[in-house]
């Protein structure tokens, strides 16, 4: 018999597997001998585009370079302006770009917030992950959104200043010249992913320990369907360890630009809001796996308590729960994993800051509950919400490896965990009872 737990006033079933769980969709038309064809002309094609791009590598990045030379000019120039207008000052741009990056989260995650509370565009809300999770408590509402002020605000006050004084020391670059070419900029932006992964995977299965996740990492948590402003719903110590340290500390090790930090830690944030909207929208990623991952109820009992139970009090998480945690998670999940590869490359002040705001925008829009068209799938994540003990990473390579995503591949969010490039709900493409 499946065993049961009850968490905010909602009843919740512990993962045993789900019957219809493992049922794979048929297509009335075209049957199992459509489907294996359909998968061989997909290989081909695959096929085709690896050689076409190992053929035309050269091509691929000259008209690459091209566009970036052409569009860096008006980037450069409008550069030149902001570093004039502080004249030159690391610090204050480093200041600015992140009063930027707090209010394009507030944006994003209000948006989705607003979607949450009010229940329209109808269009949108038949996007959401958890259609049966769309009352948000007040007073955890409430909660949650001065626990995220406090994290953007008081607790992230040290984190900036450590990260100035790291930024000096490692050279990272600030001024015009010192912009990096397109082959640079893309080398550091994989620098930063990888290392964000690596960072933010391990660091959020240290907060599943006992001690750690009671005391820190259960707060975010709390939210078992997360909305997007989760993202930033966390312990200060969890804002520190899992969200800051992994996003930062690449930038940091290759000395990356300030422009390509900035780009990085906004597609941070960008995938995290759409990990936490709960909302599964068209050509956006999913938000599945971590959305199940919020209503999983089994963590590391003294990590959840203290830390990690803070982020998890949202099981259907919304946009602006993406930074509420303990500031012990904030750190060690958001900001590590985040700097973490801008330390690497030593990118320039533009790009690294532009990395932290693409990376806070995307762990917006995962934790935003909707799954909507074109946007990051925030599938993954919202799993992680749902079933607290599956999909700790971000890309999902190294829950794959360490078996953590076991329970999601055999759940009706993997098949919905994919870009959605058309308009209909993939809730109803592939509905929760399909026999």
């Amino acid at each position: 018999m499946a065993n049961h737990h009850k968490q905010n006033g909602v009843h919740l079933e512990r993962d045993k597997g789900d019957p219809h769980e493992n049922v794979k969709l048929k297509s009335p038309h075209l049957g199992k001998q459509g489907a294996n064809l359909t998968t061989a002309i997909l290989s081909v094609i695959a096929v085709m585009f690896a050689i076409f791009c190992a053929a035309f590598r050269s091509s691929l990045l000259h008209h690459g370079q091209s566009f970036w030379i052409s569009s860096g000019d008006f980037i450069a120039r409008q550069w030149g302006h902001f570093y004039d207008y502080f004249e030159g000052n690391f610090a204050k741009m480093g200041i600015a770009l992140h009063c930027l990056s707090v209010l394009e989260h507030w944006l994003l995650g209000g948006l989705f917030l607003i979607i949450d509370l009010t229940g329209r565009p109808k269009f949108i809300t038949k996007y959401k992950v958890q259609l049966d999770q769309t009352e948000i408590p007040a007073d955890k509402l409430r909660r949650t959104l001065w626990t995220v002020f406090l994290n953007q605000t008081i607790y992230n006050v040290p984190i900036l200043i450590g990260l100035y004084y790291a930024a000096v020391r490692r050279g990272c670059g600030s001024t015009v010249e010192e912009l990096p070419t397109f082959q640079t900029a893309l080398y550091h932006l994989a620098v930063f992913v990888v290392v964000e992964e690596i960072g933010f995977y391990y660091s959020h299965r240290l907060l599943h320990h006992p001690f750690l996740y009671k005391n820190v990492h259960k707060m975010h948590h709390e939210w078992t369907a997360p909305i997007g402003l989760v993202t930033m719903y966390a312990h200060p110590v969890e804002n520190l360890l899992a969200s800051s340290l992994p996003a930062i500390t690449g930038p940091l090790l290759v000395g990356s630009h300030l422009l390509t930090f900035h780009i990085w830690l906004l597609l941070a944030q960008y995938v995290s809001m759409i990990h936490h909207s709960g909302y599964h929208l068209p050509l956006l990623p999913s938000p599945e796996a971590h959305d199940y991952h919020h209503l999983k109820l089994l963590h590391h009992p003294w990590l959840y308590k203290r830390i990690h139970k803070i982020h998890h009090e949202w099981t259907a998480p919304i946009g602006l729960v993406s930074l509420y945690s303990h500031p012990f998670e904030s750190f060690l999940s958001n900001t590590f994993p985040a700097v973490l590869g801008v330390v690497i490359a030593g990118s320039h002040m533009l790009v690294a800051s532009l990395w932290f705001q693409l990376a806070l925008t995307v762990t917006t829009i995962t934790h935003s509950g909707y799954h909507l068209p074109l946007l990051p799938s925030p599938e993954f994540h919202d799993y992680h919400h749902l079933k607290f003990n599956n999909n700790y990473g971000v890309l999902g390579i190294l829950d794959w490896l360490h078996g953590t995503d076991v329970n999601f591949r055999k759940s009706k969010q993997f098949q919905r965990h994919k870009a959605l490039l058309g308009v209909k709900p993939l809730n109803e493409v592939i509905p929760d009872n399909t026999k």
